[in-house]
């Protein structure tokens, strides 16, 4: 399962250039592929370095629409490993975001200040309960 998803996220960074002018499912693609990629990076690799790569990318997006399932499993993982480079990421992450999509259910930039400050955002505190 996760290798199809793999190649499937793949094929779509692969292919995406040539569908730029298909507006927001060019960036739900993007955005999709990418955080798919991110967690297989942490789940199945093991490798953090390249799940926040992902992540920013998926964060450089163009109008992506994303759904709330897809859009805090990657940076709730990152922020279980309290390392200072994941929550710089998820920081980021979270700016840009904020920038460019219109979310009534999540908060971005207030997220991202939350996070500077060291408070855990409410979606970190839902995804770990739910884990628990």
């Amino acid at each position: 399962c996760w290798e199809f998803a793999r190649r499937y996220s793949q094929d779509v960074l692969r292919l995406a250039p040539r569908f730029r002018g298909d507006g927001k499912n060019y960036g739900n693609a993007i955005y999709a592929a990418n955080m798919v990629l991110g967690m297989i990076s942490m789940r199945v690799d093991g490798d953090i370095k390249s799940a926040t790569r992902h992540l920013l990318a998926a964060s450089e997006t163009p109008s992506a629409e994303i759904p709330t399932y897809l859009s805090m499993r990657l940076p709730t993982a990152l922020l279980k490993y309290r390392g200072m480079d994941q929550r710089e990421a998820v920081i980021k992450y979270l700016e840009r975001c904020g920038r460019t999509m219109d979310r009534p259910d999540i908060r971005f930039l207030e997220d991202a200040q939350k996070l500077r400050k060291g408070i855990m955002p409410i979606w970190y505190q839902y995804q770990i309960a739910k884990l628990k």
